[in-house]
């Protein structure tokens, strides 16, 4: 569940134009009328299939306590999520609920295309602290309250005891420092590499398990707090996008061509790498694997800090909906501890819900899965802003020459700082 690129191949002013056209509450959606919960008939999608299968299964439930409240569950594959929520939106044919990330709230919230919660919590129906503040923030626009993370996502160490075995190295820990980190990775690789292992297989196509974490870490950032400015050419980030570009040109990880025809996940999962930097939605690919056995995790490497890049998947009404009442259920449902627990039992998310975290923690016995819960609890929130789409597709090419050592971090860094100046400039 890659937590990136939802318009892929849409240009961000093209999705704002699309939306506003049908952004008016009053409009043709159906909006505003409040409607009632005796009798609804709703529609929720998401593009988390183990969601939307959980959910399904929690319905029964949902209706015993809301007979007249019918619920049709959807659920659009990843990569079509959002160009086909743009589609409906433009039509006037949105879901009554669906799902939202912080990388797209910004445009929808803009738009008047979701409906704010604000009286949802000022009658105590969601309660904001049961949920960690820096997401419930997030989903803020313009003072409004306009959902609530469902689940969210963090980010830790895996590492192969085995092969540490076979290295002779002690194992990670949550204190580790980079440095620590480092050494172990090289040493391995030098030791095993002639049977095809290395110390170190970061996913290089997932910004969110690998330099999100190691900038932060380094004390940088991706953009300002305000989100108006680019932070790729501080020397703090600089030095954050520099450890990954050591380990992918100096032997301790597979290049970058390696790690483009098989993801560095992969790697680990075969067999062939000692460490991984791995999100929480991985587990369900980790616990498959035939070493899973040989597993472990820790904390991420401290520089000046461990902390991980945090997400969280919220549910928002639709501000077409035709009945918001009915909706406003549903949301508080899907919000509340019972779903959230349940859907968590197979390990794939963790439930945002404080106190609900016991399903996802069993989820894989042998796993001291709370290092997930406590990289989240002091996590830094993703990187966004209104069109982030916009500067964070000029990632990719602008960092390509980095890692494949041919540019220098701070070359690199200051040249993306700029194109991504430009694209902010714009918002």
């Amino acid at each position: 569940m890659k937590r990136r690129g939802f318009l892929a191949g849409l240009a961000a002013a093209a999705v704002a134009g699309a939306l506003s056209g049908c952004g008016d509450n009053n409009g043709g959606g159906g909006g505003g009328g409040a409607g009632s919960t005796d009798k609804a008939d709703l529609t929720y999608t998401t593009w988390e299939s183990y969601t939307a299968d959980g959910i399904k299964k929690e319905l029964p439930e949902f209706r015993q306590k809301f007979p007249g409240i019918n619920v049709g569950v959807t659920f659009t594959p990843w990569k079509d999520y959002f160009t086909k929520l743009q589609t409906q939106a433009s039509s006037g044919t949105a879901p009554d609920v669906f799902s939202m990330n912080t990388v797209q709230f910004d445009l929808y919230a803009a738009e008047k295309m979701i409906e704010p919660i604000d009286s949802m919590v000022a009658d105590g129906r969601i309660d904001l602290a049961k949920y960690p503040k820096a997401l419930t923030e997030r989903y803020k626009w313009d003072g409004k309250q306009y959902g609530v993370p469902n689940n969210i996502d963090s980010i830790v160490l895996f590492y192969n005891k085995a092969i540490f075995d076979q290295a002779g190295l002690d194992h990670p820990t949550d204190d580790w420092t980079w440095d620590q980190f480092l050494r172990a990775a090289a040493e391995i690789s030098a030791k095993l590499k002639n049977k095809g292992i290395y110390g170190f297989t970061p996913s290089m196509g997932d910004s969110q398990t690998t330099y999100y974490n190691s900038i932060p870490a380094a004390g940088g950032h991706v953009i300002n707090e305000d989100r108006t400015k680019s932070g790729y050419d501080l020397p703090e980030t600089i030095e954050g996008l520099k450890f990954f570009a050591d380990v992918l040109t100096n032997g301790t990880a597979p290049t970058i061509q390696q790690l483009t025809d098989i993801t560095g996940l992969d790697w680990f999962i075969n067999g062939k790498g000692a460490m991984t930097w791995a999100a929480s939605y991985n587990l369900a690919d980790l616990s498959a694997s035939k070493f899973a056995k040989d597993f472990q995790l820790v904390r991420l490497p401290t520089k000046k800090t461990n902390q991980c890049v945090v997400q969280g998947t919220a549910t928002v009404i639709s501000a077409q909906s035709k009945n918001k009442a009915a909706a406003q259920e549903v949301l508080r449902w899907l919000a509340g501890p019972d779903v959230g627990s349940r859907v968590a039992t197979d390990g794939k998310v963790i439930p945002s819900y404080a106190g609900s975290e016991g399903g996802f923690l069993k989820a894989v016995p042998g796993w001291d899965l709370k290092k997930y819960i406590d990289a989240a609890a002091d996590g830094v929130l993703y990187p966004t802003s209104k069109n982030t789409k916009a500067w964070d597709q000029l990632e990719a090419p602008a960092l390509a020459p980095l890692w494949q050592g041919k540019e220098s971090a701070e070359s690199v860094g200051k040249k993306l700082a700029e194109q991504m100046n430009a694209a902010l400039a714009k918002e």
